[in-house]
């Protein structure tokens, strides 16, 4: 399974992306922690304006997109979101953004964490394994979400 995470940073601000975030490289490591190690290829994406973000997810071809974003720059994030959807890639969301605001889930995203991510990207990804596809049902079992999904 290849998943791909973005950090939704401004190309345009050089102290955003001046070391890279540890968010994302936590979540990773708690999926290969709970998963075989060659069952996933992971990449992280943080740095890049939007059309080469947009590259990345056409050459990765991933399974799932995962973005964090805080709030001066979810609107990249909701364009990352909307590219990816319109790929019919799965879409999951973070970050203190969305943790803040769980209201402002834009409809291309199927789940959103709340709060801290490492044992709730497991059970995303567990629920995916099975049907390759994120279901209401599904998704109720989850906590610390929300979810787009009718």
């Amino acid at each position: 399974m290849k998943i791909l995470f973005i950090n939704a940073v401004s190309p345009l601000n050089e102290v955003e992306s001046r070391y890279p975030g540890l968010g994302l490289a936590y979540l990773a490591s708690s999926l290969r922690a709970n998963f075989e190690k060659k069952y996933f290829e992971l990449k992280i994406v943080e740095r890049g304006g939007k059309s080469e973000v947009m590259d990345e997810i056409l050459a990765f071809k991933p399974d799932i997109v995962c973005i964090s974003s805080v709030t001066k720059n979810f609107s990249l994030a909701e364009k990352y979101a909307r590219f990816s959807k319109g790929k019919n890639i799965p879409v999951l969301m973070g970050g203190v953004h969305i943790s803040m605001f769980p209201m402002s889930l834009p409809e291309e995203a199927d789940a959103a964490c709340i709060g801290e991510g490492e044992q709730t990207i497991v059970e995303l990804v567990k629920i995916f394994k099975e049907k390759r596809i994120f279901e209401k049902k599904e998704l109720s079992r989850v906590s610390a979400i929300c979810s787009s999904i009718s």
